[in-house]
């Protein structure tokens, strides 16, 4: 892809833990709803404790695998945008799995945290760049219409809109 990306997005780091998985973790519980994220670009670090589903282009739902040493990279909506679709926003959640209560039962047995530890990065484009589906990803009339040009910060106000998360609703 020939995306102008690196001075157009700023990071931030999410970290996350929760002692959760030692008391309130019971088959399906959920952590983080079925949802995408809004950034360019998430990028998820291997957990001490599975749980992360994902959903492919063809609505089949799986469990991610992160091997040692490696990272997942999901595109998300801002990436979506730019690519016309192209890269579709990854949809995914994270659940209390078997595989989860497997790993629990591990921890437990050999004296390891019950700690489950996230460390995510989200790229993000700066907010106020305008995205549009860009070089060949924005030839076709459908792309654009489906795709029109917005100020990155005003998308990530539409979104935090439609998810009731906003502080201060977006000027029409």
């Amino acid at each position: 892809m020939e995306l102008p990306v690196f001075d157009m997005a700023p990071f931030l780091t999410a970290g996350a833990s929760s002692d959760e998985v030692q008391t309130l973790c019971r088959q399906d519980t959920i952590y983080a709803g079925f949802h995408y994220d809004l950034s360019f670009l998430t990028i998820h670090g291997k957990s001490r404790f599975p749980g992360l589903y994902i959903w492919l282009r063809t609505g089949k739902k799986m469990l991610v695998r992160v091997p040692d040493g490696c990272l997942l990279v999901q595109g998300g909506k801002q990436l979506e945008i730019l690519t016309g679709g192209h890269v579709e926003a990854g949809y995914h959640e994270v659940v209390c799995a078997p595989e989860t209560l497997t790993a629990i039962e591990k921890a437990r047995e050999s004296g390891r945290s019950l700690y489950r530890i996230s460390s995510t990065l989200f790229s993000h484009i700066a907010s106020d760049n305008v995205m549009q589906p860009l070089g060949k990803y924005g030839e076709s009339e459908a792309v654009r219409a489906k795709y029109p040009p917005i100020k990155a910060g005003h998308q990530v106000q539409a979104e935090l809109n439609a998810i009731k998360l906003a502080a201060v609703k977006q000027d029409a």
